[in-house]
């Protein structure tokens, strides 16, 4: 008897443990379909290959100050850094403030504060621009945020499948425990 009521107790925690993380591998494998469509299409959506195009083909040049300099931390060693660049400049006498991301050894990267720069930005409209030399990267902030999401769906999925396989396991375990002591008091009966 208790041979028979352990296989249905372990059929029954597997059932449960089946159910639980279908849900979870679900919702993680979402997730990571999200992340991977963000990563994608941010770039796309803030035109971020449209304004460098546009700003190889049709930017002015003007005088600009570098305002600031924020240097962000390596992700591994030996990788090369990166810093935000925050530049100032003037377009028919209003005054703009932009930032840009370049990497360490850029030469851009090594000007002092308060120094000259050049920037280029469309004419028609002066709030687009870019550092001279400098291109708006594809992968900046919205690859960053993709593959975040991603990375934490992936890891979601690797922590909801192995307890799904758990699960498995003991369901079919428990239920072909539960049949073989069927057969064996059907026998003996």
């Amino acid at each position: 008897m208790a041979e028979g009521r352990s296989g249905t107790v372990m059929a029954a925690i597997g059932g449960v443990l089946v159910l639980v993380f279908s849900f979870c591998l679900l919702f993680s494998l979402i997730w990571l379909l999200l992340g991977g469509i963000f990563a994608v299409t941010f770039p796309i959506v803030f035109g971020l290959p449209v304004r460098d195009a546009q700003l190889d083909e049709e930017a002015v040049t003007c005088p600009g100050t570098l305002v600031a300099v924020e240097w962000t931390p390596d992700f591994q060693a030996g990788t090369e850094g990166t810093a935000m660049l925050t530049y100032r400049y003037d377009v028919d006498q209003k005054s703009y403030e932009e930032e840009i991301r370049v990497v360490e050894s850029s030469p851009i990267a090594a000007q002092p504060l308060d120094s000259a720069v050049t920037v280029e930005y469309l004419p028609g409209s002066p709030g687009v621009s870019r550092l001279e030399g400098t291109k708006h990267s594809v992968a900046g902030w919205g690859g960053a945020a993709g593959l975040g999401i991603g990375g934490v769906a992936l890891l979601l999925t690797i922590a909801s499948a192995l307890p799904l396989l758990l699960g498995l396991w003991l369901l079919f375990k428990g239920l072909r425990r539960r049949k073989q002591h069927e057969i064996q008091e059907a026998a003996g009966a």
